[in-house]
């Protein structure tokens, strides 16, 4: 009988899998030290931060961050500037998570952290000195903040408002979002602030100060 013949063989065409678009991009500082992302279509502009001594203008900056729609959603800040003032605040915390990229300058870790804040009433007494003590929330509304801190800034309960300036080796760094000034408060409700960490937009704002890095 004839041998059977073998079909020749069909060389198949090589899978490339298909090319992803980036969905982030990459700012960072003159000076090489503090970088971050943010989505693509979302822009920044970046001005003269304020400084001092003198002759450190160069190496401050204040990056603002604007979304798609043009708006803006968030600052960062990176200089050898510092100021800001506090109270005593009721604050719960609706998230925190550590920012892996960024150390202070006595090697503690730096927190994500979105809470809502109650300001206090306060009572001056001599039983304490003549200094205030915290006596119950104030009418005022709440406040809303989205920042970057030390842990140590951002303690649930009745304490300090705290700041978010980072001490880094450059000097200082400072990030968090901007709401929007038209409304006060920026929600509602802490349930209506506790909605909206199921958006597209608090995905993208956390994972911008997230990707916070020093080096």
């Amino acid at each position: 009988p004839p041998a059977p013949t073998t079909p020749p063989a069909v060389a198949s065409a090589p899978v490339v899998p298909p090319v992803q678009a980036p969905t982030a991009q990459t700012y960072t500082f003159p000076d090489g030290h503090l970088s971050f992302t943010y989505p693509v279509g979302w822009s920044i502009r970046a001005d003269q931060g304020p400084f001092d001594p003198p002759g450190t203008a160069e190496a401050s900056r204040i990056v603002t961050v604007f979304d798609a729609a043009g708006a803006e959603v968030a600052r960062v800040f990176n200089g050898n500037y510092a100021d800001g003032t506090g109270g005593i605040v009721d604050r719960t915390i609706l998230d925190r998570a550590v920012v892996p990229g960024v150390r202070d300058t006595a090697g503690n870790q730096v927190e994500f952290g979105f809470s809502v804040n109650y300001a206090m009433n306060y009572d001056y007494n001599s039983e304490n000195g003549g200094m205030p003590t915290a006596s119950g929330r104030s009418d005022s509304p709440p406040f809303y903040v989205m920042d970057v801190r030390l842990p140590s800034e951002l303690q649930a309960g009745v304490s300090s408002s705290g700041i978010n300036q980072v001490r880094v080796p450059n000097g200082i760094m400072s990030a968090y979002a901007v709401f929007d000034p038209a409304k006060q408060p920026a929600f509602a409700t802490p349930e209506a602030a506790k909605a909206w960490m199921g958006s597209t937009q608090y995905a993208q704002l956390k994972s911008m100060l997230l990707s916070l890095s020093y080096k």
